[in-house]
This record gives C-alpha cells, sequence and structure tokens, in this order.
C-alpha cells in the first residue's frame, strides 16, 4: 500500500475534513515553534492545540525540567513564531507509555530447550529442576512424566 499524507486521508473523512485547516496550521507552527527552541529542546516539546482563537498554545512535554524550561522561555518563545499578536504558552506534561523491555528469556532456541529437557532429566528431584520444568512448561515445552 503506498504511504499517503495525513492530509490526504483527513479530506476524505467528512466528519474530520473541516478540521483540516486548524491540523495544517498547528502543524505548521510546531514546526516553526521548533527551530525557535533551543537545540536541547527540540523533538522534546510538541505544539499539540491552538485555544481561544490562537491566542493560546498548548504545548506538552514528558520532562518536567523542559516543562521548567518552557516555561522560562515561553515570552520570547512566543514571539519568535511570528504571530501577529504573541500567543501564550500553556505547557503541560503527558504521560510517556513505554513497553516493559522484552525479556531475552523468550528467544530460547529449540535446542535450547532440548539442552534444558536433557539437565532436567538428569536431575534429582529439586528446587533447580523445579525450576527448569517451570521454565519449559512456560515455553510450551511440557515434561514427559517419567
Amino acid at each position: 500500500m503506498p504511504f499517503l499524507p495525513l492530509s490526504h486521508l483527513l479530506s476524505q473523512q467528512e466528519g474530520l475534513a473541516p478540521h483540516l485547516p486548524k491540523i495544517e496550521q498547528v502543524r505548521e507552527l510546531n514546526g516553526r515553534f521548533q527551530r525557535c527552541l533551543p537545540q536541547e529542546l527540540r523533538e522534546l516539546a510538541h505544539i499539540t492545540r491552538l485555544e481561544e482563537d490562537g491566542a493560546v498554545l498548548r504545548v506538552e512535554t514528558s520532562l518536567n525540567a523542559v516543562a521548567a524550561r518552557l516555561r522560562q522561555l515561553g515570552p520570547s518563545l512566543g514571539a519568535g513564531l511570528g504571530l501577529a499578536r504573541p500567543p501564550v504558552l500553556k505547557v503541560t506534561l503527558r504521560p510517556v507509555v513505554t513497553r516493559p523491555p522484552q525479556s531475552s528469556a523468550q528467544n530460547l532456541t529449540v535446542r535450547t530447550l532440548q539442552e534444558f529437557e536433557d539437565l532436567a532429566g538428569t536431575l534429582t528431584p529439586s528446587p533447580l529442576q523445579n525450576a527448569i520444568h517451570s521454565l519449559l512448561r512456560q515455553r510450551g515445552r511440557p515434561q514427559k512424566d517419567g
């Protein structure tokens, strides 16, 4: 499937098409906003919406330190956007959604699992043998009754 620009997709939806000019305006303002930011803050904060007919720009970040710095820079950043009247920046924190790292244990090979099975067969009943059996069950390799 070929890549389609967001504006094309939005213009195809009756309910979203009227919002396209405002979305494009926020996108364009966000580009200017990124250029106004000090290098160390770029891509750490984004304009997410315009409020009160453009008098207020809602800016979001996930870092407290960035939010504090943006509040300090607020008036100069607003003036640097090149709008007729500098907007007020309202900075809010947004939570960061992260996925837990995948356990490397999930990537055990068939050969490794077979070696664990062989090892469990040589052990006497013990906590280690129980742990190996549990690992094998979790990986879909139920133990044969012996």
